[in-house]
């Protein structure tokens, strides 16, 4: 996985599996450094000694919101807004509880 990037994208189940797999990796190599990048809606954790990252996009419903009349729509043909965070990736793991 050297030089690759694993995305988990969703809501709070994407970030409890994208913690998990950063304290399981983070045990493995106790010795690498690593850096930790908080945001909304990106969140990367960095492995530096093997150039790894593990990030975590927020979007509960992986498909677009808009607002019309004032009401929530989902766009359900539509990615756009969220989707060119993901292009590039290499390793993409969507899950979402809605």
């Amino acid at each position: 996985m050297r030089g690759k990037i694993v995305m988990f994208v969703g809501d709070s189940l994407g970030r409890n599996q994208w913690e998990l797999l950063i304290c399981m990796t983070s045990a493995a190599v106790p010795q690498s450094r690593m850096q930790m990048m908080k945001g909304d809606p990106l969140s990367t954790f960095k492995f530096l000694d093997y150039g790894v990252a593990v990030s975590f996009c927020r979007s509960p419903y992986l498909v677009d919101i808009d607002v019309g009349e004032g009401k929530r729509v989902l766009k359900l043909d539509d990615i756009s807004k969220n989707g060119n965070t993901w292009r590039g990736i290499d390793v993409l793991s969507f899950n979402t509880d809605h």
